[in-house]
């Protein structure tokens, strides 16, 4: 089992962070190994005998950065006192976090890890993870992040790799609860954009409900509320990366921005 990170989500299930890490606790104890990121404050309080460690720090498998630019990394990695060094074509440092997560995978069964660099430079990611279409000289990018910590990596990694554009985000919130639990970390990370708020995508355990419809716009009470007219505006900007964020169906308009 792989532990990357524990933070507050579902919070109309989960009342607390320690429920979460309760949870995560108990899907531990029925793993054979645990593989855990010992940069992470709650990952490190999950206790399993087999317990494999990885991170910036003090950790099993360790690493450190020795070059970063708009294009990824360069990182030296000691893994129980064998160095080895990637290019890791990735940006975001949770990209980081998952390559060292997945070196201790391939650590545990026996594959050799001078062969890991081939393998990163033919890697694809996963659909609606930084997934990019190009439209003249702007950037759309299509991305799941709906937790506010979730969303900051992936700006981040944005800003990294496109450090001359402009970011416009179109996102939708994804259920009521987590909005509004997590209402003030939202306005944080969104602090600085230039933000579109689609409306709020409900969960099974949600419906449509007007009267919070209206306490998610004021949490956003600087974002211009999206219409897919907006589309035509969006789709004249320049020089700008186009960011439709969020777990519902906000990357269907994408194809309104870049088929003519």
């Amino acid at each position: 089992m792989i532990i990357n990170n524990i933070d507050l989500d579902h919070p109309d299930f989960f009342k607390s962070v320690e429920d979460v890490l309760a949870t995560f606790q108990q899907a531990s104890n029925n793993s054979q190994y645990l593989i855990i990121n010992n940069d992470d404050e709650y990952c490190r309080q999950i206790r399993h005998p087999n317990k494999i460690t990885f991170g910036m720090k003090d950790a099993d498998i360790n690493g450190t950065i020795i070059d970063k630019h708009q294009y990824g990394f360069i990182v030296k990695v000691n893994v129980f006192d064998s160095l080895f060094e990637y290019y890791l074509p990735f940006t975001g440092m949770h990209m980081i976090y998952n390559f060292f997560a997945a070196l201790t995978v391939s650590y545990i069964n026996g594959i050799d890890l001078k062969t890991i660099q081939e393998k990163l430079l033919n890697y694809n990611r996963p659909s609606r993870r930084m997934e990019e279409y190009f439209y003249y000289d702007n950037v759309i990018i299509d991305d799941y992040a709906h937790h506010p910590v979730e969303i900051k990596m992936c700006l981040d990694a944005i800003k990294q790799r496109y450090p001359q554009k402009e970011i416009v985000v179109i996102f939708q919130p994804h259920t009521y609860s987590r909005t509004l639990r997590l209402k003030n970390l939202f306005q944080e990370v969104f602090a600085n954009v230039k933000l579109y708020l689609a409306e709020t995508f409900t969960s099974k355990r949600e419906n449509g409900n007007k009267k919070l419809d209206q306490e998610v716009l004021r949490i956003f009470n600087k974002a211009k509320q999206f219409q897919k007219r907006d589309l035509y505006s969006i789709k004249k900007m320049h020089n700008t990366v186009i960011l439709f964020l969020g777990a519902g169906n906000i990357d269907k308009y994408i194809k309104n921005l870049i088929i003519d």
